[in-house]
Order: structure tokens, then sequence, then C-alpha cells
């Protein structure tokens, strides 16, 4: 197989746009989803040979990772995963990863990380650190030099690259199409496609993607209802249903420029002109664009 040429340099280069729930269409027909032992794959919805793929199980949150005016733009691409209180599962999120480290170092679940000679695309449980970096289970963090293994408050670890993926642009009969690149620790590497299985690998042969964007899913993500809402304005945000919570506004830096406890339901906050990340009291933390 032959990629479709590069777009021109002088276009914009890859794909760029706010969070959002997508689905990742192969041109080959299968859609981008994660089975039950978080592994990536590409699948049929309906297709009985797989699981019965449901239309809920392509649905992703692409939410950006660098918003720095950095071209390529990377993204985040995440899956909730519901609370289950009979089974013991708390609401967690997954990240999609490039496996690459966790295949090189495992001693017994080689296999896992490990499709044939590629390297799998794994989701693994992680949240937000900061605007735009992350804190993975299961990693031994540090703070200061001093290992912070059950604290959520960590330095952000180079490997967090492994997590940050971007769409490079490809010309393919006209439609706005895409593959999938990481460029992580371990080089610049692509998502394949293998009998259904994907994997990190070079640019030849790369899955080709488009970009569609989706409706939330009801089950795998976790929602909660909520009547606080944030509104980006002229060098400010305003914050309407959070009377007497706390919030927390931060540059794209992670830098606070706002901390403070509202005391209003419409309340006006000044905020510099451009990416802000606004944490409300018990609720998820979102991105807003300054003008």
């Amino acid at each position: 197989m032959t990629l479709p040429l590069v777009k021109p340099q002088s276009a914009l280069a890859s794909y760029m746009s706010l969070p959002k729930h997508v689905r990742l269409n192969g041109a080959d027909g299968n859609t981008i989803a994660l089975n039950s032992q978080n592994q990536g794959v590409a699948v049929r919805e309906g297709d009985e040979l797989k699981a019965a793929y449901e239309a809920e199980d392509f649905t992703f949150w692409l939410d950006t990772a660098d918003y720095k005016g950095a071209n390529p733009f990377t993204y985040y691409i995440t899956k909730g995963v519901a609370a289950d209180e009979e089974a013991g599962v708390e609401a967690s999120r997954l990240y999609m990863y490039n496996a690459t480290d966790s295949a090189e170092t495992a001693k017994i679940d080689k296999e896992y990380y490990n499709y044939g000679n590629s390297t799998r695309v794994i989701f693994r449980e992680a949240v937000r650190y900061g605007a735009d970096s992350l804190v993975v289970a299961g990693d031994t963090l540090t703070l200061d030099g001093k290992a912070l293994a059950s604290s959520p408050i960590a330095e952000p670890k180079e490997g967090v690259k492994d997590f940050r993926f971007y769409f490079p642009y490809v010309s393919e009969a006209g439609n706005e199409c895409y593959i999938v690149s990481e460029g992580g620790e371990n080089g610049k590497q692509y998502v394949h496609n293998i009998n259904g299985v994907l994997v990190m690998g070079a640019k030849e042969d790369a899955l080709i993607v488009t970009i569609e964007e989706a409706q939330a899913p009801t089950a795998n993500d976790e929602i909660t209802a909520s009547e606080v809402k944030v509104i980006a304005g002229n060098g400010q945000i305003t914050i309407a249903g959070a009377a007497g919570k706390r919030v927390v506004v931060s540059n794209i830096l992670g830098q606070v420029v706002a901390n403070t406890v509202l005391t209003s339901d419409n309340a006006t906050i000044a905020a510099p002109q451009g990416v802000v990340v606004v944490a409300v009291e018990d609720e998820e933390a979102v991105k807003a664009i300054v003008k």
C-alpha cells in the first residue's frame, strides 16, 4: 500500500480542533475502538465476529494536549469508564498510549503489549495534571527528587509524550484524511491496523482515518448533570451557576491566574487572551479560548 501524497507545508499540516467527541473512521472500513483488555482495535459496528461492537464503543474524547502555538497540535485520545458499584469498579478515564516502553520492560505479560513484532496501542488509566500533563496510574511519580507513589501531584514525566498524538494531513480523493502519529521518547511512530489490531510502526502503511464529530456516549463515558457553565469573552470568562464554589483559572503553562471563591451565580473573572483551563470545585476542568 502506498500512502497518499502529503499536503504541501504551506497549508495546515495537521488536524486542529477544540476538545470534542469524535469517531476515528479508517479508510479500510474499520473504526478505532478498544477491546475488553483496553487494547486498541479496528472493527466494524455490529460485527458479530468482533464481540458486537456498538456505536458508543467507537466514540472518544479528543482533548487538546498542547496549545503553545506548536504545529503539529497534539491531543489525548481518551475514553471514560463508568462506575459499576456491583462489580466494585470506580469511574476512570483511559488514555491512548504507545506501549513501547512497557513492551520492552514487561517480563510476564509481553503478549499483552506486543502483536507479533509490533507494539500494541494500549489504553491506560491516567488523570490530568495541570493544563497539559498526566499522572499515570501505576507509575512511581517524583516531585523535587522524592518518590510520591500515592500522591496526585507530581512532576510530569517525559514519558507523557507517549500519550500525545497528532494527525498529519494526507490527501486522498479530495477527502479530509489523516494518519495518526505519536512523537514520544521512542521516535516518531504511526498507528497501523494489522488484522484488526492497532500497533505502532513506521509511516509506511499507516492507518488512514477520517475524524467524525460524534455525540457523547451514554454508557462508557462518565456523564454528570451540571448547571455550571463557563463562557469565554473578551479578556474575561463568565461562570454561571457556581456561587459558593472555588474556581481556579490557569493559563496554558499551568500558571494560576485566578483562584477565588465565587460570590454570585454569574461571576466574571479577568483572564489573559488565549486558552485557559477553568477548574470549578466538584466539576471537571474545562478549556476556554479568551479573545
